[in-house]
């Protein structure tokens, strides 16, 4: 029996897909879940303004009749 070329080629290559997921891969996922937990906790303690925490203190000024006239426009 000869052998299929897929076999020889899926042999030849198999060491460099092995370092790969086994040096590689975990080394960019341990430093894109580093730089993940760098930008969450940068400015935690900040005060953030979500868009519709800001369209909410947009519409909320004035009196009570003025905000529910803006609301139903």
């Amino acid at each position: 029996m000869s052998e299929s070329p897929n076999s020889s080629w899926q042999t030849r290559d198999e060491p460099r897909f092995n370092n790969f997921t086994k040096t590689i891969f975990p080394a960019v996922a341990l430093l894109l879940i580093t730089i993940a937990t760098a930008f969450r906790f940068y400015h935690l303690g900040h005060r953030s303004i979500w868009y519709d925490e800001a369209v909410t203190a947009n519409i909320s000024h004035g009196s009570f009749t003025e905000v529910l006239q803006k609301r139903v426009t």
